[in-house]
């Protein structure tokens, strides 16, 4: 019995020193080892920030070791027997990353051509270190969608991040103003604008004239970035062609392309005109002197505009009276060559003495040469109002500068008192002598 009952306090014992050694190991063994890497994700972007339906994009994450030391120093302390040794020792606590792969929920994640879906053996990362991840995603439909991230830390925690990636159909609108007919074969100006309806900016932005047969000046538009829900103008000088009948109706057909990150995007546009007789060089009368009537006798005088509305240059420009009868000065107005788009004014003189009371119209044209010829344009009909001297109405004149005009009553009263004065003279000078 005291033999067996020595195993057993023999074996209470070791027992006793096996706990011993187990609790002193869990108490002096290095906080290094229950102090693992921390690794974060910090921050992430998305670009384009907003994507379309069938755009690919860039997800980059910033991935940081949160530790902000290298290493952790630790004392180890042994015992054997009666001697107890300590132990400095150092342990390393990089973050040693094993692999960071992505979980397209929402989206798909690009691998054929682009980046990778998942880093294997990324590598350590030190204390207060970041890395940039990117991975390559694809928008397959409209919404708000959270693919994640996971990171496989070894020896540490591992990192399982969401994040969020907008997929919108938003597009950008492009509207035309213009007229309901344009002249054939002159210059007609239309503007255009540009309408970015997305949440996140456009860029390389830029207008394209689709209609064959029609001159556009110029012949692309380059606007660059808009930035959301903003609106760029652009115009164009429009020359419909030739190959057009007057009367018909045309489709001007406007193209705007952009980017969308590194998608391109096209939005169109269609702007119905008719088309109508052009004017070559047109007559026109914006200040003239017929507003008051004319005495028969009298020289009139007229003034009148013109301009160049073909887009190319004329020559023997020469403005000419039509109306027989009056005569006018000069009898015919040269102005040679006008530049497409030039305008000019004539005067002329204009002798009334053969002409009726009442209104007079004065018709005027243009004659002018061009690639095809010689041309005269539309009449310009000019009324001019004639009357007789009875009939003018009566002008009251003002003195000269610089004279004074004395009333009529003033000047008689005046008058009577110098005679009156003088009378009074001559009598006190006649007594005094008697």
């Amino acid at each position: 019995m005291e033999r067996l009952w020595e195993v057993e306090v023999v074996q209470l014992k070791i027992r006793v020193v096996l706990i011993t050694v187990m609790f002193l190991t869990m108490l002096f063994y290095p906080a290094a080892a229950l102090q693992r890497p921390t690794v974060m994700v910090t921050d992430y972007t998305v670009y384009p920030e907003v994507l379309m339906p069938g755009d690919t994009g860039t997800l980059t994450l910033t991935i940081t070791n949160m530790e902000d030391k290298a290493n952790v120093k630790e004392e180890k302390v042994e015992t054997i027997g009666d001697v107890t040794t300590t132990i400095d020792t150092t342990t390393n606590i990089n973050a040693r990353i094993k692999s960071i792969r992505l979980y397209g929920k929402g989206v798909e994640v690009v691998t054929e051509g682009y980046l990778r879906e998942e880093y294997l053996y990324v590598g350590g990362l030190g204390p207060g270190r970041s890395i940039n991840i990117s991975f390559a995603i694809k928008g397959i439909q409209e919404g708000t969608f959270s693919p994640y991230v996971l990171i496989d830390v070894k020896e540490g925690n591992d990192v399982r991040f969401p994040m969020l990636v907008r997929v919108d159909s938003s597009d950008v609108k492009i509207s035309v103003v213009a007229p309901s007919s344009i002249a054939k074969g002159e210059i007609t100006n239309i503007g255009l604008k540009v309408l970015n309806t997305r949440e996140n900016k456009v860029e390389a932005v830029r207008i394209v004239p689709m209609t064959k047969g029609v001159r556009f000046s110029p012949s692309e538009f380059l606007i660059g970035t808009v930035k959301p829900h903003e609106v760029e103008t652009a115009s164009f000088n429009v020359t419909i062609g030739e190959s057009f009948v007057v009367g018909n109706q045309i489709d001007l057909k406007f193209k705007v392309d952009y980017k969308n990150g590194d998608n391109y995007h096209e939005s169109y546009c269609d702007i119905p005109v008719e088309v109508v007789r052009g004017y070559g060089v047109k007559l026109f009368a914006t200040e003239s002197e017929t507003q008051l009537p004319t005495t028969i006798g009298a020289l009139a005088k007229v003034t009148l505009d013109l301009v160049n509305t073909l887009p190319e240059e004329v020559e023997s420009v020469i403005v000419k009276p039509l109306t027989k009868g009056p005569i006018y000065h000069p009898s015919e107005y040269p102005l040679g060559n006008m530049k497409s788009g030039a305008q000019c004014s004539v005067t002329f003189d204009i002798e009334t003495s053969n002409m009726k009371p009442g209104v007079n119209n004065l018709d005027f044209a243009v004659i002018y040469r061009d690639v095809d010829g010689y041309h005269e344009s539309d009449v310009y009909t000019l009324p001019l109002k004639v009357v007789t001297a009875i009939e003018m109405p009566e002008t009251k004149t003002s003195p000269p500068a610089g004279e004074f005009l004395i009333p009529t009553p003033i000047v008689v009263v005046v008058a009577l008192i110098a005679l009156g004065a003088v009378v009074y003279i001559f009598i006190r000078r006649r007594k005094g002598k008697e």
